[in-house]
């Protein structure tokens, strides 16, 4: 009886424990930290990586990765600051209530090819503020590609997005790869 008795309360312990299990999200995040990762290449090219917690009223001081939801609208923020006192930046934005799956990329509301994921790209090109061209950004919006929403629940969202962004005249296209990202999502 003693011998039930203390298999049955292991077995409750290990359910608990289960339950609750540690408080990372995933891929070793903490549950309240998101990371953002893509590569780019063209008229500049390099890496682009951000993980920390909520976006900051002052943005250009702290590394953040998080998304903002409220009804019929999703959006993904990264940013990586640098020496400069600037930032590099990403913004994934879903003006529709997104669930799991592929959307195309879009410049901005696009209702005519249904739902679509506005994405920004911000590429500061003196970060480490040589003064060669001071506070001078790539600013691009998608041309082409697309975002999958691979996870949406628990109170994050996962996925990946690869495609083309468009700068200035003077940039062009800038091809994006590899894009990933898993935040914590904030009601707002």
């Amino acid at each position: 009886m003693r011998r039930i008795f203390r298999a049955a309360c292991a077995m409750m312990v290990a359910g608990v424990l289960a339950a609750c299990g540690d408080s990372t999200g995933s891929g070793g995040l903490a549950a309240d930290e998101g990371l953002v990762t893509f590569s780019y290449s063209g008229t500049v090219g390099g890496r682009f990586s951000a993980r920390g917690g909520a976006r900051p009223a002052s943005s250009s001081t702290v590394e953040y990765a998080e998304a903002r939801r409220q009804p019929g609208y999703l959006e993904v923020w990264a940013g990586d600051p640098l020496p400069n006192g600037h930032l590099d930046g990403l913004r994934l934005t879903a003006y529709f209530d997104p669930a799991p799956g592929t959307y195309p990329m879009c410049s901005g509301i696009t209702p005519a090819v249904g739902p679509c994921v506005e994405v920004l790209v911000f590429i500061n090109l003196d970060p480490g503020g040589s003064g060669v061209k001071p506070g001078e950004y790539v600013f691009a919006v998608a041309s082409s590609g697309s975002v999958t929403i691979e996870e949406l629940s628990g109170g994050r969202v996962r996925g990946t997005f690869s495609g083309n962004v468009m700068g200035s005249s003077v940039f062009g296209a800038i091809e994006v790869t590899s894009g990933r990202f898993d935040v914590p999502i904030r009601d707002i």
